[in-house]
Formats: structure tokens, sequence, C-alpha cells
């Protein structure tokens, strides 16, 4: 999936993305959706900058994390999932530690 064709909500603690990039992003509110039950669920997009070559959206919901991946390809950025190039995944880890995961060390 292409990032231009994603959305991304928010909606107090519940809900909520966090933006990585190598450049500076933009993120643009959308849209706001009345629930129910009261309140509101904003729709953000993101748009990368004009030197990002990869973009790493962590999203929230209800305590649990998932990162979404996108890398540009020619003019558009194109969600990688598990295709990741090693040195984005390497250079994200170098600049955002947090968001690679650490595995214990084996025990022999």
């Amino acid at each position: 999936m292409k990032l231009t064709e994603c959305s991304f909500y928010r909606s107090g603690r519940d809900v909520n993305f966090s933006v990585f990039s190598d450049d500076v992003c933009r993120v643009h509110h959308l849209r706001s959706i009345p629930l129910p039950l009261g309140g509101d669920v904003d729709v953000y997009s993101v748009e990368p900058g004009e030197k990002s070559d990869w973009i790493v959206v962590r999203q929230t919901e209800d305590g649990k994390h998932e990162l979404r991946w996108f890398v540009r390809k020619g003019r558009s950025f194109e969600e990688s999932g598990r295709n990741l190039p090693p040195a984005v995944r390497a250079e994200v880890g170098e600049r955002f530690p947090q968001l690679i995961p650490r595995h214990p060390a084996m025990v022999a």
C-alpha cells in the first residue's frame, strides 16, 4: 500500500500514532469522526519530507504497538512489511533504537 493511500487515527490515549523518518514530515488533519458514545476520532495523513527515504509509523491501540514501514520507490512511498531493506532497518535502529526489538542473548 502507498503512504498516500493510508490514514492514521488518534483518539485520546487509546488510539494514537507517532511518525519517525530520516527527514522532517508533515502530518495533516483530514477530518474528525464523532463517536456515538461521545468523543471524536481524528483522521490524519502523513506527507514525507523532500529528502525522506523511509518513514516508520508506530500505531498504538490499547497499549499495543504496531509498526508500519514505508520506503521510497521513485516519487512514492510504499509499505514494506517484511521486505524491509537491511540498510533501512540498520539506519532506523541507529536513529531510533526503541523501534527495533532486541532479542535476549541465547543461553547455552
